[in-house]
């Protein structure tokens, strides 16, 4: 922890992940599309009271890195200039900030990342699901740079019930590969918190209002959830 008052904290961390992806067709290993990741992230979170609100900021760097039996890009001979990087660096921002007025609140999040390198599939950002641009269930799409914007408003008149209404907004993109490309999600969702004792629940109806062409499905979808707190 680098510093804390009773209005501000602020952490700062590091952590080295190992990711082992492995591709086989009818048991024979495919190379160019198998591969071992290691990847040191270091990041920064700041927690504090800004606007008599409560904002959450984390701000973070990710390299790629040739330690721990992770891929050399420079040892791949099926390497062009299309081939997604073990070698990589990328940026993410999380922004959320939360503000009660009255017996209303006001709830927005935003994440993004940026890299310049072309990016294997589970270092992209992705959008289309109840934790990032909701109206989306089965249906995703990521890039290697993009960002969303998740928009709440909810009533807090009621100790055990807290009805809202939503609108989240969210855009990728991709490094040379299709990268005139922009693929653009937006939805909007009304729904309702439960909360009895430690349980937490919640249900949620969520509709598309602006997909890719290839996206099937333009119907109203659900999210459910039910935790309990010790």
């Amino acid at each position: 922890m680098l510093h804390r008052n009773e209005n501000h904290k602020i952490d700062i961390g590091a952590k080295i992940t190992l990711k082992d992806s492995k591709n086989y067709i009818d048991d024979v290993r495919l190379v160019s599309s198998s591969r071992n990741l290691s990847v040191l992230t270091v990041d920064t979170t700041y927690t504090g009271r800004i606007l008599s609100g409560l904002l959450s900021t984390n701000l973070g760097v990710s390299f790629g890195l040739k330690r721990f039996g992770a891929n050399k890009d420079n040892q791949e001979w099926y390497r062009n200039e299309y081939t997604p990087k073990a070698q990589f660096r990328r940026y993410n921002i999380n922004i959320s900030w939360y503000k009660p007025i009255d017996k209303f609140y006001y709830k927005a999040n935003i994440g993004g990342q940026y890299s310049k390198d072309i990016l294997y599939s589970q270092e992209k950002i992705g959008i289309g699901d109840d934790t990032t641009v909701r109206g989306f269930k089965d249906e995703s799409t990521q890039g290697d740079k993009g960002f969303y914007i998740r928009n709440e408003i909810g009533y807090r008149g009621n100790q055990f019930l807290e009805p809202y209404i939503a609108y989240d907004y969210g855009r990728v993109f991709n490094n040379k590969v299709n990268e005139d490309k922009v693929e653009t999600l937006q939805g909007v969702a009304i729904g309702i918190k439960a909360y009895f004792k430690g349980f937490e629940g919640s249900f949620t109806l969520a509709k598309p209002i602006d997909k890719p062409r290839y996206f099937k499905n333009n119907r109203a979808v659900a999210y459910t959830s039910i935790t309990y707190r010790f």
